[in-house]
């Protein structure tokens, strides 16, 4: 590539990053002389749950933390401050019952209809429920503080349209389950796993905020692959 060709190609990058223009060169760092030094080392589970609620709000999530007596209230207020009302899907998790978050939503003014998970009723079928909902709500499987990631693990009682379809997306988070670095939970669930991967569920998605592109000159828009709104209920206590 011409040094023209690439320097045009470069000069968005640059100009987001805060240079004036494309450096000339970039210093490579010595890793085998010193490792870089990681924002979670050192810090306690309370302060990786801060960080993990501190990212997810500048990724455009909004952060709640509720003991397990206000979730139910989280959710509806959540679903009540939308502008119109519609269809909320639900994961079909005892967790989610045992918080009593369906009664919560078949309360709510602004929910038309609360549909718990169904995958018996097939591909089409579902899809078309969640593309016609307004909120999809999930329990995680954990969250990632250094990024404000939630594992979400697709299953028969929660597949992944839950999360994608709606226009926006409740995720349920255990504050217990709030690990440091994306690498920590991958060797959890290879673990899991075990040797041959069979522990495994057939898909487990990682999801920092809304869906977000920013391919066209560096543009954001957002919603183009997924939900618009992202709301976290971390449940500590």
């Amino acid at each position: 590539m011409e040094r023209a060709t690439l320097e045009s190609f470069l000069a968005p990058i640059s100009k987001q990053l805060g240079h004036d223009q494309v450096p000339e060169d970039v210093t490579p760092f010595d890793y085998k002389k010193e490792a870089p030094a990681r924002l979670v080392d050192g810090l306690s589970h309370d302060a990786l749950v801060e960080m993990f609620a501190a990212e997810a709000e500048k990724i455009r999530v909004d952060v709640r933390i509720c003991t397990k007596a206000e979730v139910a209230a989280a959710v509806a207020d959540i679903v009540g401050s939308a502008e119109e009302a519609g269809s909320v899907v639900f994961a079909d998790d005892a967790r989610i019952d045992g918080l009593a978050i369906p009664a919560a939503l078949e309360a709510a003014d602004k929910v038309t209809q609360a549909i718990r998970w169904d995958a018996s009723q097939g591909r089409e079928a579902v899809a078309e429920t969640c593309n016609a909902a307004r909120f999809g709500i999930t329990y995680t499987r954990g969250g990632i503080a250094e990024t404000g990631t939630v594992v979400q693990p697709c299953s028969e009682a929660c597949g992944r349209a839950i999360s994608l379809l709606p226009l926006a997306h409740i995720a349920l988070v255990d504050a217990d389950s709030i690990k440091a670095t994306l690498g920590d939970w991958m060797k959890i669930l290879r673990d899991e796993g075990g040797e041959n991967g069979a522990g495994l569920p057939a898909q487990v998605c990682f999801i920092s905020g809304p869906s977000v592109t920013s391919d066209i000159e560096l543009v954001r828009v957002e919603g183009v692959h997924g939900p618009m709104y992202v709301h976290y209920i971390i449940i500590n206590g």
